[in-house]
């Protein structure tokens, strides 16, 4: 069985003062670092079809992170991106 890491991915709705936005949260680094970006939030961009497809873009591009796979938990409405890299670090926009 392969080693894989894992972000969840959700959506943030609309607020009086905020657009829909999307939230990566690296489920392996969450907690256990201080010196590591943990979580970044994207303004959701509609050129996308999916928000998934707006992180897998995100994840790819800008943080050089290579996406393997990919499930959805339907309790919490959440993506989880599977991922076999444990050294690249998350990265906001540039």
């Amino acid at each position: 069985m392969d080693r894989l890491r894992s972000f969840s991915i959700k959506l943030l709705p609309a607020t009086n003062t905020k657009g829909t936005r999307i939230k990566i949260l690296d489920t392996f680094f969450n907690g256990r670092t201080k010196d590591k970006i943990t979580a970044v939030v994207l303004s959701y961009d509609y050129k996308y079809n999916h928000l998934l497809d707006q992180a897998v873009d995100h994840l790819n591009k800008v943080c050089k992170i290579n996406i393997v796979s990919y499930s959805y938990n339907t309790k919490d409405n959440a993506y989880t991106l599977l991922t076999k890299d444990f050294e690249t670090e998350l990265k906001r926009e540039v």
